[in-house]
């Protein structure tokens, strides 16, 4: 597993065995922010209070965190439930470098420390 920059400046995690990136090479953080919440997300919490939001891998977390930051700018209401097959050591978590606005930074770090097989609340 390797960390690497991708060309907006955020990290992805790299499997050199399948030769396989979490993200695109040309931007996580952008990429998780087209695709996965303006393409995505905002299409749907426009027109509803309450959603729930089920992903397959979870990876670095960034589509959480971003969907957290969503709910709390939003007054949205989300249920967030992932499942990974190979959830990244903490080691790891601490370097990535997507969290920018230090009042955000617990949110990351709390949703990388919630339990696998139980609910946790992030925020109200």
């Amino acid at each position: 597993m390797k960390l690497v920059l991708t060309a907006d400046g955020s990290h992805t995690i790299w499997l050199p065995e399948i030769n396989e990136h979490y993200h695109s090479a040309f931007g996580a953080v952008t990429e998780s922010e087209h695709v996965f919440i303006r393409s995505g997300l905002d299409l749907i919490l426009c027109r509803k209070d309450n959603l729930t939001v089920f992903e397959v891998g979870f990876g670095t977390g960034l589509n959480a965190w971003f969907t957290c930051l969503k709910a709390l700018n939003t007054g949205k209401r989300i249920h967030y439930y992932a499942i990974e097959k190979n959830p990244l050591p903490s080691e790891v978590i601490k370097t990535l470098n997507y969290p920018v606005e230090q009042e955000h930074n617990a949110l990351f770090y709390k949703i990388h420390e919630c339990g696998w097989d139980s609910d946790s609340v992030i925020h109200d």
